[in-house]
């Protein structure tokens, strides 16, 4: 069972889509209309350029630069969930990041040791 490949129409009814939620908040007046078409561009831009590096990740298959992804991640996830809360980066950030990869590297050891039963 391989990744699935999504048609040039498939792409354009997925973002047809989209149509639907924005009819309904021009409708009731919603004025969200424009950050949400700015949302599914960045989501797009930040899909397709995720897409690419795991392209390049599991074509050279290397431990060290799977590593430093994750890690780029966690340290992502950990400034952008500090700045939402307004919060000190100096005083949360360690411990949280401490958190974050505590929560991410233990679910992820035992799916690759027990479930894939690699190395």
């Amino acid at each position: 069972m391989g990744a699935a490949d999504i048609s040039h129409t498939g792409m354009a009814l997925a973002y047809a889509m989209l149509l639907i939620p924005l009819a309904i908040m021009q409708w009731r007046g919603v004025a969200l209309r424009r950050r949400s078409l700015v949302a599914a561009l960045r989501m797009s831009l930040q899909l397709l350029f995720v897409a690419l590096y795991l392209e390049l990740i599991f074509t050279l298959q290397s431990a060290l630069l799977t590593g430093l992804w994750l890690a780029v991640m966690l340290v992502v996830a950990d400034v952008s969930i500090v700045r939402s809360c307004s919060l000190r980066l100096r005083r949360v950030g360690p411990p949280l990041l401490a958190g974050l990869a505590l929560g991410t590297l233990v679910p992820l050891t035992l799916f690759v040791w027990g479930v894939l039963a690699r190395p």
